[in-house]
């Protein structure tokens, strides 16, 4: 089993793909925080 530094690694990629696609959704849809 993967220690949580190994974890972080590991999905760092995959984290940076998803964030970049919410934050084009959230500009191209007008969605900001707490709305």
């Amino acid at each position: 089993m993967p220690d949580l530094l190994d974890y972080g690694q590991i999905k760092a990629p995959a984290t940076e793909v998803l964030m970049a696609g919410a934050e084009l959704w959230a500009r191209e849809s007008g969605w900001m925080p707490g709305t």
